[in-house]
């Protein structure tokens, strides 16, 4: 399906990270908008977060578009799952999946796109710099 979840392997992961960057204290985290992003953000940053560190979510920062689980759920369900995040700087559909729809078709099965597709790559690369 469309924006996989973390599994339980990367739940733990984030635990792990948690440990290790308690001590830190920014300011504000860029995120993907993908939901599995999401959770790695506010499970591995959660201090942080509650002492009052910003997140974000922009779509230029965001992986590759290759598979169907790289697609992006609407952000208006985004910010529902996670109020603790702003997607202002995200669209209400995900640009990027339907961009690849548009040129190459629905996909159900794998396949390289967004990858493939170094120019494109690299624009996003410089907007999200």
């Amino acid at each position: 399906g469309i924006d996989a979840r973390l599994c339980p392997e990367g739940h733990e992961r984030c635990r792990q990270l948690q440990r290790l960057t308690d001590s830190l204290h920014p300011e504000l985290f860029v995120t993907s908008p993908l939901t599995r992003a999401a959770q790695t953000t506010l499970l591995s940053f959660g201090p942080q977060i509650a002492r009052g560190a910003r997140v974000i979510a922009l779509d230029d920062v965001r992986e590759t578009v290759n598979y169907p689980c790289d697609s992006r759920r609407s952000r208006t369900e985004l910010a529902a799952d996670f109020p603790l995040i702003d997607f202002a700087g995200c669209t209400e559909i995900d640009p990027m999946r339907a961009k690849y729809e548009r040129r190459h078709g629905p996909q159900t099965a794998g396949g390289y796109r967004e990858s493939a597709d170094a120019p494109a790559l690299a624009a996003r690369a410089r907007r999200a710099l």
